[in-house]
């Protein structure tokens, strides 16, 4: 079945929306591979359970994180960015559940970080779920391969998408007065 967008615009969106999926969680459970133990206690920070259980889930992110990054690539796409839509609203919603927390809890989506788990980074995972949703709507079993400069331009866009979603919070610390 052909997408309901026709054109090379929904070719290149969904191919974008598959990059960009799959630099964000590559990034992101590379970076808590590095420190599954310390995630895990961040984990543990946002819910009253078990270190166990923490330890446990955290694992499960990393994982759901990494399937997500290939699924994106099976068949047209389709269930990949559906995952991924819903990989993000989910941690999307954690993030606005931490604004809640009498304490602040450090933001370990992309690594060790200091700056504390809140909105802006709900809103970023609403934002990728978004994109997501329109790179599901733009893909089709039939879709053709974009151009060569279609191709560029749509791994271009997901490579920035990639830098400032990991760069989050340093940007929004530039743009402080």
């Amino acid at each position: 079945m052909r997408s309901a967008v026709p054109g090379l615009l929904s070719d290149c969106l969904t191919l974008f929306a598959q990059c960009l999926a799959s630099g964000v969680f590559v990034v992101s459970a590379v970076s808590k591979l590095r420190d599954v133990p310390g995630f895990g206690v961040t984990v543990q920070r946002l819910a009253p359970i078990p270190s166990r259980v923490a330890l446990g889930l955290a694992w499960t992110v990393v994982l759901a994180e990494l399937l997500t990054a290939g699924v994106v690539w099976y068949g047209d796409g389709r269930p990949g960015l559906l995952l991924a839509g819903l990989l993000s609203t989910g941690l999307a919603g954690i993030a606005f559940r931490a604004t809640a927390l009498p304490v602040p809890v450090p933001c370990r989506c992309f690594g060790r970080s200091t700056a504390p788990l809140g909105a802006r980074h709900g809103i970023r995972n609403l934002v990728l779920a978004a994109l997501m949703v329109a790179g599901l709507v733009t893909a089709g079993a039939d879709r053709p391969v974009p151009p060569l400069g279609g191709i560029a331009l749509a791994v271009a866009a997901a490579a920035v998408g990639v830098i400032v979603t990991v760069y989050l919070d340093d940007l929004a610390e530039l743009a402080r007065p």
